[in-house]
């Protein structure tokens, strides 16, 4: 397991500003506690409206859109973050996912499609008026690509508001998942050290009771009560045991590497980038797509 590092002082004092950059409503379901542990001065934003699963509900888009935003306004207020610190970009997940594929098949001749600039404009734009002292993201893992999509436009706000102030913007990812390791955590090979958070009673109370905020994702939420469970069970055959409770009480963060070569895979191959993601037959691929948006927002100085 990585080394763990205690949490810088003063991260969470009163007074500082922390803006949280996620992809989809109940990415901030994992983070409850450092949600609670930011304070009142945090700002909550989401890159897409998360329609993408409206299919399987037989919903329209815009309907189910609607929904998944309303869940993550109740499971925030659970813990006392009002709706006026939330904002949602609303781009779609299917329009996004059929610039990835058609970026997939080379269809678009290298060229980065505006469409993600102006993503990476919005929440820089979020971000100046919102003036935060840390931005949090999630974990540029591989894993999916509109979590790196978002860490992209995240890093890139961190870079340009810490170059006008004269000073680096503290930066820190939250790991979610990616193909064969711990959902929820950073690879267990990690060299570098991590930090955590122990969640009190009260705010794990808070947190349970915050999955029932989210019947839109009830399925997914009970396979990953699951597969959590699973992992549980075979740690008892090398080590401690634990249960679903137990893993929710520890939350994971780390600072983002400020060198970190973004058009390269967080993997041995890209190959192992987006398991099973696709759109419509088309396999999304890390070379052809989040590589190239790396290079557009992210140049090389």
């Amino acid at each position: 397991m990585p080394p763990v590092a205690p949490t810088p002082p003063g991260l969470f004092a009163a007074g500082r500003k922390h803006l949280v950059v996620l992809a989809h409503h109940d990415d901030e379901l994992p983070y409850a506690g450092l949600l609670r542990a930011m304070g009142p001065d945090v700002r909550v934003l989401w890159v897409t409206n998360s329609d993408g699963l409206a299919h399987e509900d037989k919903m329209a888009p815009a309907d189910y859109a609607r929904l998944r935003y309303a869940e993550s306004v109740a499971a925030m207020a659970l813990l006392e973050i009002p709706e006026e610190r939330l904002v949602c970009l609303g781009h779609s997940e299917y329009t996004l996912y059929d610039i990835f594929a058609r970026m997939s098949r080379g269809e678009l001749a290298g060229a980065v499609p505006e469409r993600f600039r102006a993503i990476a404009d919005e929440v820089e734009a979020e971000a100046r008026a919102f003036a935060p002292d840390v931005i949090w993201t999630l974990a540029w893992q591989g894993g999916q690509p509109e979590h790196d999509l978002s860490h992209l436009c995240a890093v890139r706000a961190a870079r340009l508001l810490g170059a006008e102030r004269g000073e680096p913007l503290p930066l820190y990812e939250l790991p979610a998942y990616e193909l064969v390791v711990v959902p929820l955590r950073f690879k267990p090979w990690r060299r570098q050290p991590v930090h955590e958070l122990r969640l009190d009673p009260e705010t794990m109370a808070r947190k349970m009771r915050m999955f029932q905020c989210y019947p839109t994702q009830e399925r997914i939420l009970s396979q990953f009560e699951r597969l959590v469970g699973l992992y549980g069970r075979v740690a008892g055959l090398v080590g401690k045991r634990f249960t679903f409770e137990d893993f929710g009480r520890r939350e994971e963060f780390a600072p983002v590497p400020p060198d970190r070569d973004y058009r390269r895979s967080s993997h041995i191959s890209p190959r192992l980038d987006y398991p099973g993601d696709d759109y419509e037959g088309t396999p999304i691929r890390f070379g052809r797509t989040l590589a190239p948006i790396a290079a557009a927002l992210l140049p090389r100085g």
